[in-house]
């Protein structure tokens, strides 16, 4: 078993500068303190994943909620989830476990928020109409509907496109190879700017 700063020396500084900004200052921290405590509780980097979307999964109804501390609680769960998200890298680098099934649950994650936030995010607009129907409210369904395909689908056309053309042998350069699609993915996703700007929009009384 490591100690905490061996867990933590266990990220390399070139991770830790490839993270998005929002990554390093919100959710990175934490995730080395409470990727230790499951560590040390015998969660492996695979385990942890699985932890992440089933809370993924069950902030979801809380997210379709009207109810402004339900609401906030989803969120708050995304956050979580997010964190959670670095963890298992981490436990996964300290316990050297790191694998494509590891990859293919860590991906799993991003999946479930990417296709079901949005659309509990679009029957929260909805719900919130209260039997007025307007243009403003079809078009939070529409966008909601539409970030959860088209996500999904560049996330699919890249991996297709990684099986299909690049070789296991260069696959990890590729992978760690900085381009724009990776960065403002990152920068733009559920451990970048995603969750606290879903959250601010709210306090503001933005979403309708």
């Amino acid at each position: 078993m490591l100690n905490y700063y061996d867990f933590i020396s266990s990220t390399s500084s070139d991770k830790k500068k490839s993270d998005p900004l929002v990554c390093k200052l919100l959710y990175r921290p934490p995730s080395f303190l409470i990727g230790w405590v499951l560590y040390l509780f015998g969660f492996s980097a695979n385990q942890t994943s699985f932890l992440a979307t089933l809370v993924a999964l069950f902030s979801l109804p809380f997210l379709a909620s009207t109810l402004s501390s339900y609401f906030i609680i989803g969120v708050l769960m995304l956050f979580f989830v997010s964190i959670l998200d670095c963890a298992d890298g981490n436990i996964a680098r300290a316990s050297k476990t790191s694998s494509q099934v590891g990859n293919f649950f860590d991906a799993l994650t991003g999946y479930v928020v990417y296709a079901f936030v949005p659309l509990s995010l679009s029957m929260h607009v909805f719900i919130s109409a209260e039997g007025v129907f307007s243009f403003i409210h079809f078009f939070g369904i529409i966008a909601g509907v539409i970030a959860a395909i088209t996500n999904i689908l560049a996330r699919l056309i890249y991996h297709n496109w990684i099986n299909s053309y690049v070789s296991a042998s260069n696959l990890d350069h590729v992978k760690n190879k900085p381009n724009y699609f990776s960065r403002i993915s990152g920068e733009t996703g559920m451990t970048g700017i995603m969750f606290p700007f879903l959250l601010a929009s709210y306090l503001l009384d933005n979403m309708q």
